[in-house]
């Protein structure tokens, strides 16, 4: 059976392990390169800007980025997971 943590941890170690590549390349991203993350998460921030980190982190694989952008994915799963703690179900 396959650990449901398998899959992030093979994408952490592939783009730790391209941010030693150069390329030469210019990245462009359609939002400002700037953005910071909030104290306090919403639901609304991360279907603005989490599909933004995904894509950094996967065409700008610096620490930064996709430190970035696993902070906010922990951020939004925890989230998810304490709503659906808190829905009682009738039995």
């Amino acid at each position: 059976m396959i650990n449901k943590f398998t899959t992030p941890i093979l994408l952490a170690i592939a783009l730790c392990s391209c941010s030693t590549i150069e390329t030469e390349q210019q990245i462009t991203v359609d939002s400002p390169s700037d953005l910071e993350l909030p104290s306090v998460f919403t639901e609304a921030w991360f279907k603005d800007n989490l599909p933004i980190l995904r894509e950094r982190a996967i065409d700008d694989p610096t620490e930064a980025n996709v430190r970035k952008y696993f902070i906010a994915q922990k951020a939004m799963l925890d989230m998810a997971e304490k709503k659906a703690n808190s829905t009682t179900y009738p039995q």
